[in-house]
């Protein structure tokens, strides 16, 4: 077994469990969980966090699509290592707008291409580099270049996405699992079915549904707790204080202690508590 984060990485997730093997650990954090922080939802909860925690921010903001504004207008780029950089196009008219970073290899490889000798490549691959911001400048008689500066960064939210109704539905399904301890692996068409629902990357309605909805912010956190059976499991999940899903299992009910976790994002405070017991409940 590989340690698990209950709530996903990607959304600054700090509980784990040695729940999942490798396989299925990496299967999950590179498909449906990987765009989980895509959610506008997300994007706020970043917003939040660039004044009181930057770092955290940082974190969040990773692979994000982004617009980034300027005199050349607005580029559609994205974050990488920490560093807002526009996306490689071909417009219509030709030209190409490309980041820094890679700008130089484009430009040799069109001097190469129209014949240049290799000093004149350097030379002009020299004033590409010296060239002045906003202003154009032309390094050969095929190529001019622009270095366009960029004096706003924001989230891109024609690039943002509802979160899979499968990252909270597992959430849940993990969370319990904590109360369960080793009967979370016993053979059952039930647990069965759950399983093969994520295995599959779809939600079964027959065996479970998410509903999500609004809550309101009462600070950065984190938060899932098991409400109990009524009368088959439902667990509610709170993401970013505002995002909350309730997860109800169709054909599941759980007895024993009922928990509610909290993570204070801000702080990395963790807190769990009993809220009660459901032993008299069914298995």
């Amino acid at each position: 077994m590989t340690t698990e984060h209950v709530i996903p990485a990607a959304l600054l997730g700090k509980l784990e469990s040695k729940f999942l093997c490798k396989q299925c650990n990496s299967l999950f954090g590179r498909s449906f969980e990987a765009t989980a922080r895509a959610d506008p939802i997300v994007a706020s909860a970043v917003r939040a966090l660039e004044e009181s925690n930057p770092d955290l921010a940082a974190t969040l903001l990773e692979n994000q699509k982004v617009i980034l504004g300027g005199q050349g207008g607005p580029r559609r780029g994205q974050v990488k290592k920490g560093v807002a950089r526009i996306i490689t196009k071909k417009l219509d008219d030709g030209s190409i707008i490309t980041p820094a970073p890679e700008a130089k290899s484009h430009i040799m490889r069109l001097l190469q291409m129209d014949g240049h000798s290799p000093s004149v490549i350097e030379v002009a691959l020299k004033a590409a580099q010296q060239a002045p911001l906003n202003r154009r400048i032309s390094i050969s008689p095929e190529i001019d270049v622009v270095t366009w500066s960029s004096d706003h960064v924001e989230l891109d939210m024609s690039a943002m996405n509802i979160m899979s109704p499968l990252v909270p539905a597992k959430i849940a399904y993990e969370f319990l699992a904590g109360h369960l301890g080793d009967q979370i692996y016993d053979k059952s068409i039930v647990l069965d079915d759950i399983r093969a629902m994520f295995l599959k990357g779809e939600i079964c309605e027959h065996d479970v549904s998410v509903e999500r909805l609004w809550a309101k912010n009462n600070g950065l956190f984190h938060g899932i707790c098991f409400e109990g059976n009524s009368p088959n499991a439902k667990v509610l999940i709170r993401l970013f204080g505002t995002l909350a899903f309730r997860v109800t299992f169709k054909r599941w009910a759980i007895g024993g202690a009922r928990f509610v976790y909290t993570h204070m994002i801000a702080t990395g405070e963790e807190i769990m508590r009993i809220l009660g017991d459901n032993s008299a409940g069914p298995r």
